[in-house]
């Protein structure tokens, strides 16, 4: 038997969409956000589209795709593509610990 009234969802600090997106972050998140959905977007239209992977690899002095790219070989050619023209996101080498984690810990 369903209840007739639903629960009330809890409102979280950043579960709405402000109106003025400035006005929520900073303006550095706004801008790395920014950067992260355009390389999205790049790398999905990279990935769909041959001509396009062709033209940029011209435009880059890169070899030109020999065969049909498929599975990681295209994800790996289109993020190669990324890299050379500018749009990988994310560059610094992350390393250190993370909190609470061990070595020999096991995820399942």
């Amino acid at each position: 038997m369903l209840p007739s009234h639903r629960k009330p969802i809890k409102e979280r600090a950043l579960s709405y969409v402000s109106e003025d997106e400035d006005t929520t972050f900073t303006p550095e998140w706004n801008d790395c956000h920014r950067n992260i959905t355009d390389a999205l977007i790049c790398y999905k239209n990279l990935r769909k589209d041959k001509g396009l992977r062709d033209k940029f690899s011209n435009q880059h002095k890169m070899s030109l795709e020999q065969d049909r790219c498929r599975g990681l070989a295209l994800d790996g050619r289109v993020a190669n593509i990324l890299k050379v023209s500018g749009k990988w996101v994310n560059t610094i080498k992350q390393i250190g610990c993370l909190p609470e984690v061990k070595i020999s810990d096991e995820y399942h």
